[in-house]
Parts: C-alpha cells; structure tokens; sequence
C-alpha cells in the first residue's frame, strides 16, 4: 500500500501509471488489468504507522516485527503468503521505545506466530525488559515451541505480556483437515508452562472443523478448560476468501453465510442446531468465565458437573428456558441470575448464596449495592464489629496489610463488609463469619473475622 501511494503521486493517477504499478488490479474501461507482483519490501523500509504528533497515552496500538507465517491452516488468509519476513531488532527497539515513551496501554503485536523464531522472541523479550514502564505487550504464541527456557525468559515482565494461544481443537482428524500438523501433548504442556510462569492467557478454540462434532468439540472444551487460562475465545469456522477450506468446502458439507465473515452454518459432522447451542455457550464464557468475577463461585458450581462443558451446557439450558439471552443484564443481574440457577439444580441455597455474595463484593467492592440474593443483615451492627478490627493496626498489618495505615476516608472508601454462614471460600463448613473487602482498581483483598 506504501509503494503504491508513492506511484500514484508520481505518476498522477493514469492508466500508464496504474500499468507501472507492480501487483495491482485496476478497471480500464470494460477489461480488468492486473499486473505482476513484485518482490516483497525490506520491512525495515516500511516507516512506522503512527505520528510523532499523535496522542497515544493510554491507549491500544497495533504493531508488527514481522509478517507471514510458518504455518499453512486451511482457514486463515497468512496461509496464501509464503515464509515469514523480519524486522531488525534494531527497528524493533527504536519503534517499541517510542510506544513507551508515548505511555501507550497496550501494544498488540499482530504477529502471526511471534515464537516462530524462539531465539528472537527472547531478544524482542530482553528489550522490552530493557525499556521498563508499564506498557502491556500482547502476542500470539504457538504453544508447542514453548519450553522451560523459553518460560525463564518472561522473568520480571510478565505482568506486561499477555499472550494468545490458538488451539483450535485437540481432535486429530480435524487437525489433520485444517493442514495443521499440531502435536497435542506438546500444546497442552506449553499452555501449562505459561499458565505456571503467571502471563495472561487467552485460548482461541473454534467449532464447525471438519470432523468434529458437537461431542468432540465438548471434550476439546474441556481439554483448555482444565488448564484454566484466564480467557477462552469459543470462534466458529469463517471461510475467508482464497483460503483452502473455502475451495473444499463442498468435500466437507460446508455451508455458510454469503457475506462477511462468511461464518459457517453447518457441516457434515454439526448441525445449526449443535452450532447454535455453542454460541450461546460461547456467550456464557464470556460473561461469566472471560469476566473474572465469578471465580470462587464457578468453582463450587462446577463440583456438582462431571465434566466443566456439562455445566455451561446446563446454564446455556436455563437461560433458554427463561428467556434469558432476550434480554441484555446488568453485572448484579448475572449474579442473581447464577443464584437461580444453582438453586434450579438443587443446591444448598445458603451455601450457594454465600458464595455468590463473596463475589459480588470481593471483585466489585462497594459498588453497586445489593444483590436480590444478599443477606438481610444488621449492618450497623456489623460495622461496629469491623472496627474493632479494622482500626487495630496490630490486626491490620497481619490479616490486611494492604490496608496499613489507612485513614477514615480511605477506609470509607476501599473497604467494605459482609456476614457469611460458612467459612468460604477455603471451606463450606457451617460457621458465621466476617470479612472485610479491600477493593481498588484491579487489586482486590479480603481478610476473615469470627462474629
């Protein structure tokens, strides 16, 4: 695109300039004209996106140090384009500093395979060690090339880097359809190795591959499931143009929608019904799982399943028959919402409405009031008892240190209360508890006390 807006002011837009274009398409009257493509640009050669001028503290920019892709998947558009081009890292380290100096939020490197070279993604790793700051740098791994030495090099940044992992499926035969050559056991340990070393995860998974049915498709679920990244993305199969799963998808009973994405509809293995089902399910982990705020009480929840797909199947189920998703809610409506459905399973509702409550307050603080499943209790009362701990530094320092030396108005601000009949989340044991919530920005804290 650089090279042609070069042309095209040179050459003030005419049909012999177009013909002195290399790799363009264009109308000349009633034909179409195309010319031969041309080598590829030196990326050290393509100048950077963004201007000097530009203000882009606190925000989200994307960024690439190199293109194309080792990888031939059948479904993506990086397959058509042959081998993989660098930038130095010199480019690199220039361009990065300039991200951090603008104190941009987050930079996504867009990258089709980051580690697709190990031993250079450590150096891009070192230089982001080097140039400090907060930024947040996001990329996409491939989980398989991922080893011990690989882990070590993400010391001491990785609360900056938050990584995407395609997955896709575990089923080998639908591997096999889509080109990928993936060793599952490799990609299950690398996402573990990662998960071990504390980065951010975010586990892409897709349904309507070719051979993977609804059953499948529930135990690949499982599978990145169970190793609890902190998102799963649940996509469905798009048939891009010029990938290779659009020319075949007559072979696989492929139908899908005319215009774009071009998202699938059905297969010969999973039906629009099944496919639907998912989609409410992928909802479902958005909000609830993808959220975050809902840990401690999808974790008791998921007790009473076999399997963690059996128990958002069971959730997709009660929103359907409740007229859920005709409706958008709010984040205390969700929480009610989960409350009636525990309790349609016929869980201990005082246990269950603990543990929703501890939720509510641990990441949400004293916002937002109460919940319709809260407790009725005496918060007067219950304050007085709080201050007999919250305002003994003695108590503070040990059970919420975060909390040191607060004043009255940082107390009355940060911290809030609730009773609970159980001692959770460690325990369901019967017994009346308090606890004091610390909450502030993304930091959440929370010490107990005997009532």
């Amino acid at each position: 695109a650089y090279r042609i807006y070069l042309h095209l002011n040179v050459l003030n837009n005419s049909m012999q300039g177009f013909e002195k274009i290399d790799g363009l398409a264009f109308r000349d009257g009633a034909n179409i004209k195309t010319t031969s493509p041309e080598g590829f640009m030196d990326l050290n050669e393509i100048p950077m996106s963004y201007e000097q001028s530009e203000d882009l503290e606190n925000k989200l920019v994307y960024y690439e140090t190199s293109r194309g892709c080792p990888f031939n998947c059948a479904f993506c558009i990086s397959s058509i384009e042959k081998g993989v081009r660098f930038s130095s890292l010199s480019k690199i380290e220039k361009d990065l500093l300039f991200f951090v100096k603008k104190g941009v939020r987050v930079v996504k490197l867009v990258d089709r395979s980051f580690n697709c070279n190990r031993g250079r993604a450590i150096k891009i790793f070192d230089i982001i060690r080097r140039l400090g700051k907060d930024t947040i740098f996001h990329c996409e791994i491939n989980p398989e090339l991922v080893d011990e030495e690989f882990a070590k090099s993400l010391d001491e940044i990785k609360e900056r880097l938050q990584f995407e992992v395609g997955v896709q499926t575990v089923n080998l035969e639908a591997l096999k359809a889509i080109n990928r050559t993936t060793n599952v056991e490799k990609t299950l340990k690398g996402i573990e190795i990662l998960k071990k070393a504390g980065v951010k995860l975010h586990v892409d998974l897709i349904a309507g591959l070719p051979y993977e049915d609804f059953e499948s498709f529930s135990h690949s679920f499982d599978k990145v499931f169970n190793l609890y990244p902190e998102e799963i993305q649940l996509g469905f199969l798009k048939l891009l143009k010029g990938t290779s799963i659009r020319k075949r998808a007559d072979k696989y009973g492929i139908v899908y929608r005319s215009k774009a994405p071009y998202e699938i509809l059905y297969n010969d293995w999973i039906s629009y019904e099944e496919l639907s089902i998912l989609k409410g399910i992928a909802k479902l982990v958005d909000k609830y799982y993808n959220d975050g705020r809902f840990y401690h009480s999808f974790t008791f929840l998921l007790k009473f399943f076999d399997r963690p797909f059996e128990l958002f199947y069971s959730l997709n189920n009660f929103f359907i028959k409740n007229d859920v998703y005709k409706r958008n809610h709010s984040l205390k409506a969700r929480y009610d919402l989960l409350f009636k459905f525990g309790v349609s399973l016929g869980i201990d509702e005082e246990l269950l409405r603990d543990y929703i409550n501890f939720d509510y307050r641990y990441f949400n603080g004293k916002s937002g009031g109460n919940l319709i499943c809260s407790r009725n209790v005496n918060m007067k009362a219950l304050w007085q008892r709080v201050s007999q701990y919250i305002y003994d530094e003695e108590w503070v320092q040990k059970n919420l240190p975060i909390a040191a030396n607060f004043s009255g108005n940082e107390i009355s601000k940060y911290i809030t209360a609730q009773a609970f009949e159980h001692d959770i989340p460690e325990s369901t044991e019967i017994k009346k508890i308090g606890v004091v919530f610390y909450k502030k920005g993304e930091m959440s804290r929370y010490a107990k006390f005997n009532i």
